[in-house]
């Protein structure tokens, strides 16, 4: 990741349709947290990690387990293959990783969408200088 592209970390989309995935129940129970809705929070760290970290070139679809235990503990990577919201497969760098199951497209739209509104910012500024400079002369 690039230091432009640190910004993006801590970015996440959750799906509507995971309030109502008994998979994250199963996960809350397996982890012994308090709800579904604290295993898809805690989950979407995990999305956050890979909408800052992926890139065209090096895509962030499958997360390195260190990533996981480093974020969440070292339960996590088991229990999100048991709930089958992960699967096991191998990093770009062949470490271990998990490819976690329905993320690619909240990756991509979380990636896509704060990038549009970086450039967005950045067009916004540019024209507010224009103004500045052309009023000033």
């Amino acid at each position: 990741m690039t230091t432009a592209d640190a910004g993006l970390a801590g970015k996440a989309v959750i799906d509507p349709r995971a309030w109502g995935d008994l998979r994250f129940l199963y996960l809350a129970q397996r982890l012994d947290l308090a709800s579904p809705e604290e295993a898809i929070g805690m989950t979407a760290r995990i999305w956050a990690w890979q909408g800052g970290a992926h890139t065209d070139d090096v895509p962030a679809y499958v997360v390195p387990a260190a990533v996981i235990i480093a974020l969440l503990d070292d339960r996590w990577p088991a229990a999100l293959v048991a709930c089958g919201l992960a699967r096991r497969e191998r990093c770009h760098d062949g470490a271990p990783g998990l490819y976690m199951s329905g993320c690619v497209p909240l990756v991509r739209l979380a990636t896509r969408d704060v990038r549009a509104a970086r450039a967005g910012s950045r067009a916004a500024a540019a024209n507010a200088r224009a103004r500045r400079d052309g009023a000033g002369g």
